[in-house]
C-alpha cells in the first residue's frame, strides 16, 4: 500500500494518485528505466540474422556441389566457376551481412545514435565473414589437388 504524503491517505500499490486529495505519486525506478530503454538497431540485427541464415545456404550448397561435382561437368563450367555461381546464387545473404554489420558500425561511430545492438552488427560481420571464409576455401579447393 502507498501512502499519500500529502494527505496520509493509503492507496493501492498500483495507484498513479492519492483516492483522496489526488495528488500525484513520483514514478517508481522500474516504471522510469522501462521508458528509457533504447531499441536494437535494425541494421544490426538484420546483419545478425542474414549471418546465420547463411550457415545452412552454404553447407547445403557447398554439400552438393561436392556430391554432384558432375553436375558442373556436363554444362561445360569449371569446378571453381561452377563454386563461384554457387555462392553468388545460393548465398547472398553473406555480402548483405556484411554490408549490413558495416553500415551499422558506421552509425554507431557517429554517435549520435540512439540505438544498441553494436555487439550483434560485430557478430553478423565476424560469423558472415567466417561464412565467406568457409566459401573461399572451397573455391580454393580444386587448385589445392
Amino acid at each position: 500500500m502507498k501512502t499519500c504524503q500529502n494527505c496520509k491517505q493509503e492507496n493501492l500499490d498500483n495507484a498513479i494518485c492519492c483516492s483522496a486529495c489526488g495528488m500525484e505519486f513520483p514514478q517508481s525506478v522500474s516504471a522510469s528505466k522501462t521508458s528509457l530503454r533504447k531499441k536494437v538497431d535494425p541494421l544490426a540485427l538484420t546483419s545478425f540474422i542474414l549471418s546465420i541464415w547463411s550457415i545452412p545456404g552454404v553447407i547445403i550448397a557447398s554439400t552438393v556441389t561436392l556430391l554432384y561435382e558432375n553436375l558442373a561437368n556436363q554444362f561445360d563450367v569449371s569446378f571453381s566457376n561452377w563454386a563461384i555461381l554457387k555462392t553468388i546464387f545460393f548465398d547472398p545473404a553473406i555480402f548483405a551481412a556484411i554490408a549490413l554489420g558495416i553500415l551499422s558500425l558506421v552509425y554507431f561511430r557517429r554517435g549520435n545514435f540512439s540505438h544498441t545492438g553494436k555487439g550483434l552488427a560485430i557478430a553478423g560481420i565476424s560469423i558472415a565473414g567466417l561464412v565467406l571464409i568457409v566459401v573461399l576455401v572451397f573455391l580454393l579447393y580444386p587448385l589445392i589437388l
